[in-house]
Order: structure tokens, then C-alpha cells, then sequence
């Protein structure tokens, strides 16, 4: 402000880094779950570019964190974090190579894996980092 407090504060963010996550444990899996770099799942329906990466989790061999984030400027039009969650849980299948793809090119989707109890959540994260 004019006083001398925080400039932060006195502009609005030109860019956000929305990051969503999730612990997952996976109940099919052998327990070889490895470190993935940082990729991108491509989705023609998206709006916007978003970038995956995967860890192991400590708590256990099927155990699994897993990050979606993107970089977008700060537009009001911008999808919120409730609708990029939606794409997060729609595309993590994908992401995590689960059910498999159909001949119609769709993957089992997250509502068929938790019903069937292949994977279970443990933990939810979601922020939006802004940018001056």
C-alpha cells in the first residue's frame, strides 16, 4: 500500500498455478509404483493444459500421490478448482494406466474404479498459487 505495507497485497495476480492432489492406494497393483516425471495427459476436451506427476507414497507399497497442476493467466473465465477437479477425476484413470481403454477409446471411469474398490482415496489437496 502507499504507506509501506506489503505491495503483494495492492495488485492483482497476473498468473495461478492451480494444483490439485490426491493419495491414492491402489488395490490391483503389485506394489511397483515408481516416480513419473512430469507429463502431460493430453485431453482435447480440456480447457486448458495440465501437467501429471506421480510419487510413491511412504504409507505403503500400493500407495500412490499424485499432482495435477497447470499454468494459466488470471482470467475470470478460467475453469475454478471445482471444475478442474472434475477433470482431474475424469482423466486420473488415464493418467494411472487403470481399466483400460474401450473400443470406443474411453477408460473405465472413476466411479466404476472406486465402486469395484480398486482405489481408494486417502488424502484430497487442492491450491492455487498467484503469480505478480
Amino acid at each position: 500500500n502507499r504507506k509501506g505495507g506489503d505491495l503483494i497485497y495492492s495488485f492483482n495476480p497476473v498468473e495461478e498455478v492451480p494444483t490439485l492432489a490426491t493419495k491414492e492406494k491402489f488395490m490391483a497393483r503389485d506394489g511397483s509404483i515408481s516416480t513419473e516425471l512430469p507429463r502431460n495427459v493430453q485431453n482435447k476436451s480440456s480447457e486448458i493444459q495440465m501437467f501429471w506427476e506421480a510419487f510413491p507414497a511412504s504409507s505403503g507399497a500400493n500407495d500412490r500421490t499424485t499432482y495435477m497442476f497447470a499454468y494459466m493467466d488470471a482470467s475470470a473465465t478460467r475453469p475454478s478448482l471445482q471444475r478442474m477437479f472434475q477433470e482431474y477425476f475424469r482423466l486420473l484413470p488415464k493418467y494411472q494406466g487403470l481399466g483400460g481403454e474401450s473400443s470406443s477409446g474411453s477408460t473405465t471411469s472413476m466411479e466404476e474404479l472406486v465402486a469395484k474398490e480398486d482405489i481408494t482415496f486417502t488424502r484430497l489437496l487442492f491450491a492455487a498459487f498467484p503469480s505478480y
